[in-house]
């Protein structure tokens, strides 16, 4: 069986997958297993897999491919993988993203070193022609890391990190089908609150691509956003009562000011969202946030659309 079980979903990313698959092949610890769950993919990119395969032959074995019998979405095609893993602790990486050469040697060493069920390291974001580097240390002790990532102070997504499979199988931790935007924080809520002990890898281990245009969170449309709001509501009721109301109302306000700037067209409803909670008043969310939050408030609508507007145009 192997050590690490590696899961990538793999949908509309043929510009984007060998680099993905090249980062895996190249890492120094050498037990693991790859799940490539094909969600149905129009483009190309199984054949730019096979190809990779043809020309890695001796890795083969290492690589699985399940496909889909229709597209599901990301949410199910981790789903999928995670029936499937062998190993005693398993890597989310999304398939335009990269791993560092020694990625999976650092986050095992640290997993064993201290009996973890979970380990995080630093990462890189990538965007098309430079990199930048992000250091979010998450706490050992779990409580006070869930209260990190329900106030985003360190990453929720579940790429950048190891997770102990048997914890996950006995808690019965797995992301819910039908919610494909921010459903990651769902599960790394989940997984959190039954975990013994945290660790995390003092380097930036792992490339967060946010360069391609297919992404899923590049723009949010009307169902998407449903999805999102999905999200805060089973957030709000699994967390509620724990000690991190402070942290979810910053989480709320996150999702509001990512909601109006990714939102492919604004109405005058996601302007409101949330509107009497006054979530301006949230605790380590930016001037731009809290700018943007507080215009909600005054119901200036027509200045919000213009900060939206230059922010898109400077970043």
């Amino acid at each position: 069986m192997p050590k690490i079980s590696i899961i990538v979903p793999i949908y509309n990313v043929e510009k984007y997958i060998k680099r993905c698959l090249d980062s895996i092949a190249s890492q120094t610890f050498e037990d693991w297993e790859c799940i490539l769950v094909n969600d149905v993919t129009p483009d190309n990119s199984i054949k730019v897999i096979e190809k990779f395969l043809d020309e890695h032959s001796s890795m083969r074995e290492k690589f699985k491919i399940i496909t889909h019998e229709k597209n599901r979405g990301l949410a199910a095609a981790r789903i999928t993988a995670l029936k499937k893993i062998r190993g005693e602790y398993f890597a989310p990486v999304d398939s335009d993203d990269w791993i560092e050469k020694d990625y999976l040697e650092k986050l095992y060493r640290v997993a064993k070193e201290n009996d973890c069920d979970v380990v995080g390291c630093g990462y890189f974001k990538n965007f098309a022609k430079k990199q930048k580097p992000f250091l979010q240390k998450i706490d050992e002790n779990p409580k006070i890391a869930l209260s990190e990532i329900i106030s985003q102070k360190a990453s929720w997504s579940v790429w950048g990190k190891l997770f102990r499979t048997k914890t996950a199988i006995e808690n019965n931790v797995n992301w819910i089908e039908s919610l494909n935007i921010a459903e990651d924080a769902i599960f790394c809520t989940r997984f959190f609150r039954v975990s013994k002990k945290i660790g995390f890898a003092n380097e930036c281990l792992y490339h967060y691509f946010l360069a391609n245009q297919n992404s899923l969170t590049i723009q949010l449309n009307e169902n998407k956003i449903k999805q999102y709001l999905q999200v805060i509501e089973i957030l709000e009721a699994e967390n509620k009562g724990i000690g991190v109301d402070e942290e979810f109302f910053t989480f709320k306000a996150c999702a509001k000011c990512a909601i109006l700037n990714r939102a492919q067209k604004l109405s005058k409803n996601y302007y409101l969202l949330f509107i009497d909670e006054k979530l301006s008043k949230a605790k380590g969310i930016g001037f731009m946030r809290k700018t943007l939050l507080l215009l909600c408030e005054k119901k200036l609508f027509f200045l919000v659309d213009c900060l939206v507007k230059l922010y898109h145009f400077v970043f």
